[in-house]
C-alpha cells in the first residue's frame, strides 16, 4: 500500500503502474484499481489524484 500511495501522490507520474492488492491491504479497497485501465474504478481513482491513466501490473 505504501508503493501505491507513493506513486499515486507523485505529482510527476501521470501513468500509475500499481501492484495489484487485496481486499485486506486497505483504504484504496472501497476503490479497487484492476487491469483494465477504463474501469469505472480506475478512473476513479485516476481523476481523484490527477493521473492520465492508473492500472494494475499484473
Amino acid at each position: 500500500m505504501e508503493s501505491q500511495e507513493r506513486i499515486l501522490r507523485d505529482d510527476s507520474i501521470k501513468e500509475a503502474y500499481l501492484c495489484p492488492t487485496n481486499p485486506e491491504q486497505g483504504p484504496l479497497m472501497h476503490m479497487p484499481v484492476i487491469k483494465n485501465p477504463e474501469a469505472f474504478t480506475n478512473r476513479v481513482v485516476g481523476n481523484f489524484y490527477g493521473k492520465d491513466m492508473v492500472t494494475t501490473t499484473e
